[in-house]
């Protein structure tokens, strides 16, 4: 059970890497005034290397804390997007248990993903740790899982069809949802991701920050406040959630 739920959170993060990593094309024509790029977003986080300290709540429930920390290799000059946080989930025997994970995106200086390695942590009934790296240009994927120190599970997966079937049948999930996901695909509307010039009230003052909206089917799943050091001053999303600094800036 406890393996099913790793191999699942595993299978989510795959699919939202898959999402991320595809490029589309905006014409200038339909850009709004106030529209700004996203790679100008991507550039400000790397040019300030601003960490960001966040607490994720669910209504005023406080859940757990994320750290996003950009930064650049001064030999390579290749980016690094680090992402470590904890929180306290509801596991399948209806118990709670706190989970830490660690995530990290490496780019090239054209910020083209190169590398991206995904980690969460379960420590109840026992340590387990899941990780899978994923290297986009290679059309490869890697997934361990780890009991205690001890090495339980080594997969290597291609990112297409073939490999996904694979990973569902480990599952014991049918491999035939592919199908069902692929038709409704081809009749849904692509998500829309956009940045624009914006402002947010923060301890009674107005801070101009850009607004990162990504939005499906019209209603809009996510919105992220960026000041213009490149921190993130709040998190909004449909479900509820939301990740805002203990200690906003002034």
């Amino acid at each position: 059970m406890l393996y099913r739920f790793f191999a699942l959170t595993i299978v989510g993060f795959w699919t939202t890497m898959m999402v991320l990593l595809v490029r589309n094309e905006v014409s200038p024509a339909t850009s709004g005034l106030r529209e700004v790029p996203l790679d100008h977003v991507l550039k400000t986080f790397f040019l300030h290397e601003q960490p960001s300290d966040l607490t994720l709540r669910a209504g005023h429930d406080l859940m757990g804390h994320v750290r996003f920390h950009p930064r650049v290799e001064k030999q390579t000059q290749l980016r690094f997007l680090d992402l470590t946080g904890s929180m306290q989930v509801q596991n399948f025997e209806k118990r709670r248990q706190r989970l830490t994970w660690d995530a990290q995106l490496e780019l090239s200086p054209e910020l083209k993903v190169k590398v991206a390695r995904f980690g969460v942590n379960a420590y109840q009934p026992a340590p387990y740790r899941a990780e899978l790296t994923v290297w986009p240009q290679a059309n490869r994927a890697h997934f361990e899982l780890r009991d205690r120190d001890r090495l339980q599970t080594s997969e290597d997966y291609t990112l297409d069809r073939s490999g996904a079937s694979r990973a569902l049948n480990q599952l014991g999930i049918d491999p035939m949802l592919i199908d069902t996901v692929s038709a409704q695909q081809k009749t849904a509307v692509p998500p829309v991701v956009k940045a624009r010039q914006a402002y947010l009230r923060v301890r009674g003052e107005k801070v101009e920050t850009f607004l990162v909206t990504f939005e499906q089917n019209g209603q809009t799943m996510l919105e992220a406040h960026v000041s213009k050091l490149g921190q993130i001053l709040k998190v909004t999303t449909a479900l509820g959630y939301t990740l805002a600094p203990e200690d906003p800036l002034p």
